[in-house]
């Protein structure tokens, strides 16, 4: 990776000196300017892009030579997409006193187009290139599959997705890496939002506190900061929010009566399919390690009684139960920040969180770890 990162910066080097040699940027405070060949004539539009939609701010067209300027007013950094007939586009990240220089074929803008003038927009490029790789190679073992499918070669279909799971595998390594090295960055906020935030907490907190301080008027920050205040809560290392709730016969059932035994906080609900397929894991280990200090507490995210009633007798999971029927809205799941289930917590008999989203085999062997075959 670090190979590759000194190579684009060489080769950018010399696309800047060459693109230098054709005109100087424009005299205006802040522009984005450059060349797109073998398009003159083309119109393009210059859009500003934030939380709510895109907005075009300025149009003009390509020159003979393949050159363009924008030159409106520009403030705090914020995202652009310079747009081909609203068909293709590069994203740039811009703020005042920024002259961006973009170069590349309009026929394909991005066949190892450059970007120069913006530190920002150079991260969002780097990104770009990770993301159109792993799109090609996605691309070419999905038709892969589907060739397979018909012929009904299970051998194939096995190899097939063992790749695709690998490469998303590296993807997110790469965005985990990525994110570690450039928290603060533009082009972190859009790694990061490919991820999930129950798989990749720290991260989304990671991001949120860097841009806070990089950039806090950032337009995409309040989405953001919104993600970060409930991953923020029950964090591992810190004690668990206590919940007490209904079980199936109305009792009111406080987790902080299970002290002493290890507890897994479990949000399920009746209409998860995730959770559903889950629970025979669940319920294994629970067979196994119940006389041995663990207990779950099961907390549904479902409105109706019936369904989730009939979900438990259905799977046959006697765990202690509980929930206050009020879906999304429930104030169990927002104290302790869950946006997807299943969500799992691991709570120490301190009372402490010790892990999270613990799911088939990372959940037996977590709990082999503390209690042994």
């Amino acid at each position: 990776m670090k190979r590759t990162f000194l190579l684009i910066t060489f080769l950018a080097a010399l696309s800047l000196f060459s693109c230098e040699q054709k005109r100087e940027h424009p005299k205006a405070e802040t522009s984005i300017s450059g060349y797109f060949d073998n398009i003159p004539g083309t119109e393009i539009t210059l859009v500003k892009q934030g939380p709510e939609g895109i907005f075009p701010i300025d149009t003009t067209w390509i020159e003979e030579d393949g050159y363009f300027e924008f030159t409106p007013e520009f403030g705090d950094m914020a995202v652009y997409r310079v747009m081909i007939d609203f068909k293709q586009y590069l994203t740039v990240a811009v703020e005042k006193g920024n002259h961006v220089v973009l170069e590349a074929d309009g026929l394909d803008i991005y066949d190892n187009y450059y970007v120069g003038g913006s530190e920002e927009s150079s991260l969002i490029k780097v990104v770009v290139d990770e993301t159109m790789a792993f799109g090609k190679l996605m691309d070419s073992i999905t038709v892969e599959i589907n060739h397979q499918k018909p012929a009904k070669d299970s051998k194939g279909l096995y190899n097939s997705f063992a790749a695709q799971k690998e490469l998303y595998a590296k993807f997110n390594e790469f965005s985990v890496s990525f994110i570690n090295q450039y928290p603060g960055s533009i082009a972190a906020y859009f790694v990061v939002s490919g991820l999930q935030p129950d798989e990749n907490p720290q991260e989304f907190i990671k991001v949120g506190e860097a841009l806070n301080k990089s950039y806090p008027n950032f337009d995409y920050l309040a989405t953001l900061n919104e993600h970060v205040q409930f991953l923020q809560k029950a964090q591992l290392e810190t004690e668990a929010p206590d919940l007490n709730y209904e079980n199936p016969k109305g009792k009111m059932i406080a987790l902080s009566s299970l002290r002493g035994k290890y507890v897994l906080v479990d949000f399920w609900a009746s209409w998860c399919k995730p959770c559903r397929m889950e629970n025979p894991n669940v319920l294994k280990v629970y067979n196994k390690y119940k006389d041995k200090g663990f207990e779950i507490y099961g907390y549904s995210m479902d409105e109706k009684k019936e369904n989730w009633l009939k979900a438990i007798e259905e799977d046959q999971i006697n765990w202690v139960h509980t929930s206050d029927l009020k879906g999304w809205e429930a104030q169990g799941a927002l104290d302790y920040g869950v946006q997807a289930i299943p969500a799992t917590f691991l709570i120490d008999p301190k009372g402490n969180i010790v892990s999270r989203d613990l799911k088939g085999e990372k959940l037996e062997q977590k709990l082999e770890e503390i209690f042994g075959n």
